[in-house]
């Protein structure tokens, strides 16, 4: 009897003692495993439904969705992109999508087809170019007669957002964009014969109605981007200086902004009376310049070009095109189409 049972229990001490080897080997496996998927992701950012990264790289490479939340449909992509030369096409599906380094892939449907795209993280890097920030002085006479025949406001975003950089860590966007409306608004001074309004907005707004050069040079210089963006107060003061007015010329109003503003069916309520008012005499012309890579502000912005008679009214450059063609090259652009 005690032999019987002295031999369970070696068997049992046995059986644990195996029990506690492949536990352990087993933990070990599951570390070496989780270790080894820790190793692989270093360095990579998988994009999978609701994704707020993905507006940075997809707008970074030229491509707007739809939506941040995935699978997003791909509304245009911008001429001359990494995204445009990758072959990709607006009206294709993005399903998902992979950071590594300063690779951006995509796993793209389009016509029940799914594609992998290959391309860079973010557009071209190169710097802004000095031809440029001359812009404005470079054109002939027969571009400012043109823009003689508007009334020029422009509402500057000053929020926080315009000290990202622009591909090149040592020039932001309010780096690039305050030497350009100083030399506008002196060559408008001096090509036109005269004066621009400027509205400089982030939480708050300041409105500097008709200013000269210097007066809208010495704001801007003294101006820190900070904080958030509200575009509603500055967009209602800009159009109620202007209807107090003469009128006689008809009002070319700049947005320049990432389109992540407060209040937005505020701005829309606002925009779309100034529309509803002024389109029909063609008084009015807004160009949008979208400065920022969120897809958010993008969609926003392209939801204004869908408010009643705003087709002919309004156009939506993005930030790219401003830094190509300069401030004045922007606005001949959109009063041109």
């Amino acid at each position: 009897m005690m032999r019987a049972t002295s031999k369970r229990l070696r068997i049992m001490v046995l059986w644990c003692f195996v029990v506690i080897l492949a536990s352990t080997s087993l933990i070990a496996k599951e570390a070496s495993s989780r270790d080894k998927e820790e190793n692989d992701s270093k360095g990579k950012i998988k994009l999978y439904g609701h994704v707020d990264s993905l507006a940075e790289y997809c707008v970074g490479s030229g491509i707007m969705l739809e939506s941040r939340q995935l699978p997003a449909k791909i509304l245009k992509v911008r001429p001359g992109s990494p995204a445009f030369y990758a072959g990709v096409c607006a009206d294709d599906t993005v399903l998902k999508g992979n950071v590594t380094g300063n690779r951006f892939s995509l796993n793209i449907s389009r016509k029940g087809k799914e594609y992998l795209v290959s391309l860079r993280a973010r557009a071209d890097n190169k710097p802004i170019q000095n031809i440029n920030r001359e812009s404005n002085k470079l054109n002939d006479s027969t571009d400012w007669q043109e823009l003689r025949k508007y009334d020029v406001t422009i509402l500057l975003d000053r929020s926080g957002s315009m000290t990202r950089d622009l591909g090149n860590k040592d020039l932001t966007r309010w780096q690039w964009v305050q030497p350009e409306i100083n030399g506008f608004a002196r060559s408008i001074e001096k090509n036109c014969g005269s004066r621009m309004t400027l509205g400089l907005f982030n939480e708050d707004y300041q409105l500097l109605n008709h200013a000269t050069a210097d007066e809208i040079t010495r704001a801007v210089d003294r101006t820190i981007p900070v904080a958030n963006t509200d575009l509603s107060g500055v967009l209602k003061a800009a159009l109620d200086a202007y209807r107090k007015g003469d009128r006689k010329k008809p009002m070319l109003l700049a947005i320049i902004s990432d389109g992540l503003t407060a209040n937005q069916p505020r701005v829309k309520s606002i925009l779309g009376a100034a529309i509803a008012e002024l389109a029909p005499e063609d008084k009015l012309r807004v160009v949008v310049f979208q400065t920022g890579y969120t897809n958010e502000g993008a969609i926003f912005f392209a939801d204004l070009t869908k408010t009643a008679g705003a087709k002919k009214t309004i156009m939506m450059l993005l930030f790219d095109d401003l830094t190509e063609k300069g401030l004045l090259g922007g606005l001949l652009e959109a009063i041109r189409k």
